[in-house]
């Protein structure tokens, strides 16, 4: 079984410069780990839908689901961690790297994942640790997009 799966290339340079344009907007939040990063929610906006239906291609179709941008700013990271799943459900979750930096290198399951910009991970953040190490230069910038699904579903997609 394995717990996570790289997509290299994923993301178009069409889509990159998109994201990095809604990187532009205004409705940044602070993330919920208080680590620094900020998100900008994704549900609902126009100019992304195209992207996040292709991210929950690459996660089997699930219907509920969460899509942001995540910004990791200089001094920022991301200590290893898990994501709790409602249970009985299984966590699955693409990011795709839009906006590389120097350090914020990321690590599953204590192991390092190299990413290049346009690179994406589908992963499952409920049973693998993640970290993100200190972002030292160049603020980073993922496009993430999440569901909880069944085992049966998550089985499917190759990730249990």
């Amino acid at each position: 079984m394995t717990l996570f799966q790289i997509l290299p290339g994923w993301l178009t340079p069409r889509e990159r410069v998109a994201l990095n344009v809604v990187a532009r907007r205004s409705g940044w939040q602070p993330g919920s780990k208080g680590t620094g990063y900020e998100k900008l929610d994704l549900m609902g906006d126009v100019a992304t839908t195209r992207l996040v239906r292709r991210a929950l291609e690459a996660l089997g179709g699930p219907e509920l689901f969460d899509a942001s941008l995540v910004r990791y700013p200089v001094g920022c990271a991301m200590p290893a961690h898990v994501d709790a799943a409602t249970p009985g459900l299984c966590h699955v979750r693409l990011q795709a790297l839009a906006l590389g930096s120097t350090g914020g290198l990321f690590y599953l399951g204590g192991e390092e994942v190299p990413l290049d910009d346009s690179d994406a991970v589908v992963f499952r953040p409920d049973e693998l640790k993640h970290q993100l190490t200190v972002v030292e230069r160049n603020t980073r910038m993922v496009l993430s997009v999440g569901a909880e699904v069944t085992v049966e579903h998550a089985r499917r997609i190759g990730l249990a």
